[in-house]
């Protein structure tokens, strides 16, 4: 535990800061349902006048230079009383049976907590909380939290300290970050291991793509229909292999790192992805109108916001039904705060019982046999905006169109 920002010691033989309460009574202090455990560091309190009447200012130095000094201040404190909860902690019946074992029960991983009371007392802090480890009569070690309080009664000074048992916090705390650990490496090599599978497949892939086309090149006049719709088949099959892993590696590299977030002009965006998805199409692919009302700024990851609409752009321009494809992208306040932005087209549109089915990895609402791709783009606009705390879902009827609306949940906009 870190002593914080500690307050600047007052002159030596000044009083505490501030009024301390006097010890609890008795009576009190043994019906607490806590551990208890009361000192008299009156004797230290002395030792601490010696010392600074000596020249001493930095405490914590001195300890360093000579441990013998945290010696001499163990030997001037008297435990006085320990209530029956903090006797069971330890696994004793008697304060006497406590004192016997005291280095038994204290082993030096306790050590810590007695230098940061120390210095506590030296600094006229009123009160100290810490963590620490420490050892029952049966020899199993626990974990505790400790708050210590400084009290005052006439010219006696004492230390009131409650021991909560956190053994099964920690143990839960140290499961689940293994967990976590575990989880942060399986997923690095997942993200490894797709990206050197497509890798290694797409090559293949495009030799069979490459021979297939040469094939039916040169033996053109040799091929009849039949096996020249074969080796169409074998070339297409290849190329739409090769996207399914592009993507594939695509979707496993879509992270969300702070670090990436930047201030995004949506409308700005939108016109850019726009004019990529447009980017080497034929006029007839291309016979849409897209109209795009005022959309907001929000602080995200450019790359994957873009994703998202270059996702929900392409799907629509897949689906679309024969007439002129129509496209509205939209903003405004959902219900729950969050800037909602839909995208809706006049497409074929989706069978309800689909539901969120068509947002995970290759799976389809239309058949493949009529529709092309690689059943990815809806699932990496999920994994993009959930990644970003929102959440993504679909109005639709076939042919009726669809409308896909997601959330971003806000952010504070740096000035």
């Amino acid at each position: 535990m870190s002593r914080g920002n500690k307050p600047k010691p007052a002159p030596a033989g000044s009083p505490p800061p501030d009024p301390v309460p006097p010890p609890p009574s008795p009576d009190t202090f043994e019906a607490a349902p806590v551990a208890l455990w009361l000192e008299d560091v009156s004797g230290i309190v002395e030792l601490f006048a010696q010392w600074r009447a000596e020249g001493m200012e930095d405490l914590e130095a001195a300890l360093a230079k000579d441990p013998d000094r945290a010696r001499q201040c163990n030997d001037r404190l008297t435990i006085l009383r320990v209530n029956r909860t903090g006797l069971e902690l330890f696994g004793v019946e008697t304060l006497d049976e406590l004192l016997e074992r005291r280095k038994e029960l204290f082993p030096p991983m306790a050590f810590p907590i007695f230098i940061e009371q120390l210095l506590a007392l030296w600094d006229r802090q009123p009160s100290m909380n810490r963590d620490g480890r420490f050892r029952t009569s049966s020899g199993t070690t626990f974990d505790a939290a400790v708050s210590m309080r400084f009290l005052q009664e006439q010219d006696r000074t004492f230390m009131l300290a409650t021991l909560s048992d956190i053994t099964d916090r920690r143990d839960v705390a140290r499961h689940l970050a293994g967990q976590a650990r575990d989880l942060a490496r399986t997923n690095a090599e997942l993200e490894q291991f797709a990206y050197v599978v497509s890798h290694d497949l797409r090559t293949p892939l495009r030799q069979i793509a490459s021979f297939g086309q040469l094939l039916a090149k040169r033996y053109a006049e040799q091929l009849d229909d039949t096996a020249e719709g074969w080796i169409a088949h074998i070339v297409e099959g290849a190329a739409s292999m090769d996207q399914m892993l592009t993507s594939l590696d695509e979707y496993t590299r879509l992270g969300g790192d702070p670090d990436t977030f930047h201030t995004i002009d949506l409308n700005v965006l939108v016109r850019r992805v726009i004019s990529e998805v447009e980017h080497g199409r034929s006029a007839a692919d291309l016979d849409w109108r897209v109209v795009q009302g005022p959309l907001p700024s929000v602080f995200r990851d450019q790359a994957q916001i873009a994703i998202v609409f270059r996702s929900l752009l392409e799907n629509a321009l897949r689906f679309r039904c024969p007439e002129r494809l129509y496209v509205s992208i939209t903003a405004e306040d959902g219900a729950d705060g969050m800037p909602l932005l839909s995208v809706r087209d006049n497409g074929v549109g989706i069978e309800p019982r689909q539901g969120a089915r068509i947002f995970e990895v290759f799976q389809r609402g239309h058949s493949s046999e009529r529709y092309a791709g690689a059943g990815l783009g809806l699932a990496l606009a999920k994994k993009a905006v959930t990644r970003h705390g929102g959440r993504i879902w679909f109005d639709s009827a076939p042919g009726e169109g669809t409308t896909f609306h997601f959330t971003l949940p806000h952010l504070q906009i740096p000035p």
